[in-house]
C-alpha cells in the first residue's frame, strides 16, 4: 500500500481531494478528522482510514474499493458514508455495528444477494440507504 506525497496536518478536521491514486501520507495521525472526501480516484485498500475514529462524514465515491475491512468498527462516530460507484460485491455485516450511522450511499456497486439482508437490517435501524443500480444495456 503506497501513500501519496500530500502531507496531512494532524490537527485538520476536514480534508477533500479528487483523483487520489493513494491515501495521503500521515492521514492516520489526523485523529480529529471529522469530514473526509477522497473521490474520483483509484483507492482500493481503505484500512488506514479506519484509524480515524472521529470521522462523522466519509465520501469515498468513484474509487476501486472492493470491500470494507472489519476495522470499520472504529468508525463509531460515523453518520454518513458514501461509497457510490466502487466495486463492492459483499457489504461487510460489521457496518450494522456502527451505532451512529444515519446515511449510506452504496449505489452503482455490483452488490451480491448476500448483501441484501445487511441492507435490509440497516433500513430497519433507520439508516437512509441509497442503492440504485446503474442498468447495463
Amino acid at each position: 500500500m503506497g501513500m501519496s506525497q500530500i502531507h496531512i496536518n494532524p490537527t485538520w478536521k476536514k480534508y477533500e481531494a479528487k483523483g487520489s491514486q493513494e491515501i495521503p501520507t500521515g492521514i492516520e495521525k489526523a485523529q480529529h478528522m471529522e469530514k473526509l472526501t477522497l473521490t474520483w480516484g483509484d483507492l482500493v485498500d481503505i484500512t488506514p482510514l479506519t484509524k480515524l475514529k472521529e470521522l462523522r462524514e466519509l465520501d469515498l465515491s468513484h474509487n476501486d474499493i472492493r470491500e470494507l475491512p472489519d476495522s470499520i468498527l472504529n468508525w463509531q462516530s460515523l453518520r454518513k458514508l458514501k461509497l457510490k460507484d466502487n466495486k463492492i460485491e459483499t457489504l461487510n455485516a460489521r457496518i450494522l455495528e456502527l451505532k451512529n450511522l444515519k446515511e449510506l450511499e452504496i449505489s452503482a456497486n455490483p452488490l451480491n444477494k448476500e448483501s441484501r439482508p445487511v441492507l435490509e437490517q440497516l433500513k430497519q435501524k433507520g439508516v437512509k440507504v441509497k442503492t440504485r443500480s446503474i442498468p447495463f444495456f
